[in-house]
């Protein structure tokens, strides 16, 4: 696929065999933001038509609804009949209306049959079918890399306090336990039982005090509850990048660049006009970092990621100054973008092919050599329960 790409600078990220010089080994390094529409929307469309798009698949980290996953619910049995159990809940109401007031007189005063609802309602379920599916077109913008490349990840753990329900479990007793050995006991085990027994009375609130029965007792003993803290896992966050270009044109054709590369990010930021009713999800990109042309291996991948915030800034350090006999274009132009990845990553994302295949064969080999052992294990028991018959006989 033939790709129409939107440089600045304009010979930014292309190598030039032999020359080495140290200003063209700084425009060897680049950013690459590839395009992705939907299948729908006007661009897509038009992409579609050209033949200038492909497929953008799913991943196994991101739910693809546009891509079908929303008819494979759909066409769960259960969903299924829960979605014909609320159209028959709508229509049968309508159809006891139709009945009553007369169908034909409704027809002729609304046109609306009974079976117009329905065929209306079977419209609806269709529509919550349809795949409006992503396409990477063949528009990329290629620009310098601003600054040192930066990621950042943030995982969410939740605290809970497990208190002595997690004691006992090591112990290997209840709190009935310690409460029955109480009266004659001492020691961790009264003191535990006590402090359960103040916790589940109300008597200094019944005398009017405001404070617990167990805050006293702590007061006395000079110790707390262990509250056994424990950590749960609950999911990853999803990862942000920030971007700061200052376009700086020394020519026309720059300045051209420039500002194509600026319009390209606004108008796929932003969702197309579907009708008066809808609007189409905006463009997402794919971002990767490149030498030489090349996807850099040794920088971070990154996952597809929408547009969130973008700032266009006409001046240079807050002065407005603009370009000689060019009727007002500014002289310097900074364009700040932040980008959210739209996929929660696993660790797979960060291994290589060879390692996930190297890490299933050893999966592959361990459960071979379990069925094996087993086989073996079974045999043997077989053999000695036939050579105990013998002997009995």
């Amino acid at each position: 696929m033939t790709g129409i790409i939107m440089a600045y600078p304009l010979n930014v990220g292309k190598a030039r065999a032999g020359d080495e010089s140290p200003a063209l080994q700084e425009q060897l390094h680049s950013i690459q933001f590839s395009i992705i529409t939907r299948e729908l929307s006007r661009q897509g469309a038009a992409a579609g038509a050209r033949g200038t798009s492909e497929v953008v698949e799913g991943s196994e980290n991101r739910v693809s609804f546009e891509d079908g996953g929303a008819n494979a619910i759909l066409q769960a049995g259960t969903v299924a009949g829960a979605v014909a159990g609320v159209t028959a809940g709508i229509a049968n109401p309508i159809r006891t209306l139709f009945t009553g007031l007369g169908a034909g007189a409704v027809a002729a005063v609304t046109g609306t049959s009974v079976d117009d609802v329905a065929e209306g309602l079977r419209k609806v379920a269709e529509a919550a079918t349809i795949t409006n599916r992503r396409r990477r077109t063949n528009k990329v913008i290629r620009l310098y890399i601003p600054a040192s490349p930066r990621e950042q990840y943030g995982a969410n753990w939740s605290e809970i306090d497990m208190g002595l329900a997690a004691a006992f479990a090591e112990k290997g007793t209840s709190v009935i336990d310690d409460i029955a050995a109480a009266a004659t006991t001492s020691g961790p085990a009264r003191d535990r039982a006590i402090r359960t027994l103040a916790g589940v009375t109300n008597i200094t609130s019944a005398a009017g005090f405001d404070f617990r029965l167990q805050d006293i007792m702590e007061l006395g003993s000079g110790k707390v509850a262990n509250p056994n803290k424990a950590a749960l896992f609950k999911n990853m966050n999803f990862r942000s990048f920030q971007y700061s270009f200052k376009f700086a044109p020394k020519s026309q054709a720059e300045l051209d660049a420039s500002y194509d590369i600026i319009n390209e990010f606004r108008m796929n930021m932003h969702p197309e006009r579907s009708d008066k009713f809808f609007l189409q999800y905006p463009s997402e990109f794919s971002i990767t970092y490149q030498y030489a042309e090349k996807e850099n291996k040794w920088l971070t991948k990154i996952a597809d990621c929408a547009l969130v915030d973008m700032t266009v800034d006409y001046g240079a350090g807050g002065a407005f100054t603009t370009i000689q006999r060019t009727e007002g274009a500014p002289s310097e132009i900074t364009m700040t973008l932040q980008f959210k990845e739209l996929e929660i990553l696993t660790a797979e994302h960060f291994m290589s092919e060879e390692m996930i295949a190297t890490d299933l064969a050893d999966i592959a080999a361990a459960v071979a050599e379990d069925e094996v052992e087993q086989a073996e294990n079974a045999t043997a028991a077989a053999d000695s329960v036939a050579n105990i018959s013998g002997d009995g006989l």
